[in-house]
């Protein structure tokens, strides 16, 4: 209760400081991407911000291409008061001027304590984005289907999380091909499989999960080399290619392009698990409300040790707001977990505070029925609580360029053409550079 009331309290300062900004007519410009739920309700919190203090908010809806419109519109100095960054490029924008310190939003009292791993930190030592959600990567499925095939769940605790070797003898289990034999069996055929074990997204956060899980990362550990071209790398790499080429439990790139999205994997038993962050929660929601199906979610598959990349998109104050102070109210409000509670009981957010994962109360306000499943509390709160590793783009500022060159390089291994090792030492010279030019940037 003592710690409601100061919240309330902060709150309503905040609330008696605003009407005097607003007195000035300021409208602010704030921008984001989204698919059309989050629009909505983006849309209906910028709307409560403007009447609780009386500045307007011009709302820049760009749901494809972001980052291009944004450097577009830096480039012409016209960039908006707030918005959402893509995260591998925050640290770089801040680093070159681009982002303003929020730090003085964090301590105005208008939002709760935030991880510091959810903060993305310049080479000043300066706050300069806080994830409006913390996001983690876990395995969802289809319970149905592993029902018909009489295989366990995946396993919602740490501790009982699959090892990579179990995790690939379930996927044999579970992978069928149009009469009904399993990889390993006689008559098996790779070419004309019906339900695949897995999808994954080939996306930085997965790629960087199981990194963690092997002692790795993007890094080396003293922050100064690069550990993409390392064994416990490549390792990793190659075991994801692996389950394509060789095990066949998963669909090529160009195949899971066709099997379209998570709930259709589960609607037609295309895939029985998927590979993917948190935020899919909403959409599932939608679409068991609508189509019936069933999921629910497990963590992931370890090499050494059970652990998930944490990620969450940023609210930034980019540097030609000409109202810092407002633009700084604003992100207090996106940042505070009350004021954006539908976002997190939809399904689509998760708090950036540690006591919305500790405090049963606070959990009973944020878990829906309908949206978060049975296994919900275990693999996903618990998950994130204990077994996250931050993302490098928190504190890096050139995580897009190593993007930009090991994520295409990953193709060919991908399509069994080229083995990890090759891949990334074909591309290790690039990937020198690229670390050598940055720490010196920054000196």
């Amino acid at each position: 209760m003592k710690k409601l009331l100061c919240i309330l309290l902060t709150l309503s300062l905040a609330l008696m400081m605003a009407p005097a900004l607003a007195e000035e007519e300021v409208t602010l410009t704030f921008s984001s991407w989204g698919d059309a739920a989050e629009k909505a309700i983006l849309e209906g919190a910028l709307a409560r911000f403007t009447d609780e203090t009386g500045i307007k908010v011009e709302y820049l809806y760009t749901p494809e291409d972001y980052v291009t419109k944004m450097t577009t519109m830096a480039a012409a100095n016209e960039l908006p008061d707030v918005g959402y960054l893509s995260e591998p490029i925050v640290v770089q924008w801040a680093n070159e001027g681009m982002l303003k310190d929020l730090t003085p939003a964090l301590e105005s009292g208008n939002v709760d304590a935030k991880m510091d791993s959810n903060k993305f930190i310049d080479k000043n030592g300066n706050v300069v984005g806080v994830s409006v959600a913390d996001e983690v990567v876990m395995i969802f499925y289809n319970p149905t289907y592993f029902d018909q095939m009489g295989v366990a769940y995946p396993p919602s605790k740490a501790e009982d999380a699959w090892t990579w070797d179990e995790f690939v003898e379930v996927c044999r289990q579970l992978t069928v091909d149009a009469n009904g034999k399993h990889p390993g069996e006689d008559g098996f055929d790779p070419n004309n499989i019906k339900t695949y074990a897995v999808k994954m997204d080939d996306r930085d956060y997965v790629y960087e999960s199981f990194l963690y899980s092997n002692g790795t990362g993007l890094f080396t550990e003293d922050g100064k080399g690069i550990a993409l071209y390392d064994d416990a790398a490549t390792e990793v790499f190659q075991s994801i290619a692996d389950l394509v080429n060789v095990e066949h439990v998963m669909p090529s790139a160009e195949d899971a392009a066709n099997n379209m999205d998570m709930s259709a994997c589960f609607l037609s038993n295309s895939c029985a698990m998927v590979i993917s962050g948190q935020w899919n929660f909403q959409s599932m929601a939608i679409a068991a409300e609508e189509d019936g199906i069933t999921y629910d979610v497990g963590v992931l598959p370890y090499f050494k040790e059970p652990k998930t990349a944490n990620t969450g998109t940023p609210v930034v104050v980019f540097r030609d707001t000409q109202h810092y102070e407002e633009a700084l109210l604003l992100a207090s409000y996106i940042m505070n977990t009350d004021f954006v509670m539908d976002f997190i009981t939809s399904g689509l957010w998760m708090p950036v505070s540690e006591e919305w994962y500790t405090d049963e109360t606070l959990i009973d306000k944020w878990m829906t029925e309908g949206v978060h499943p049975a296994h919900y509390r275990e693999a996903c709160i618990d998950w994130a609580l204990k077994n996250t590793h931050p993302s490098a783009y928190f504190t890096y500022g050139c995580v897009q360029q190593l993007e930009d060159l090991y994520i295409p390089a990953l193709d060919n291994v991908l399509l069994g053409t080229e083995t990890a090792k090759d891949a990334m030492e074909g591309i290790r010279g690039e990937l020198d550079k690229v670390m050598a030019d940055y720490l010196a940037s920054i000196s």
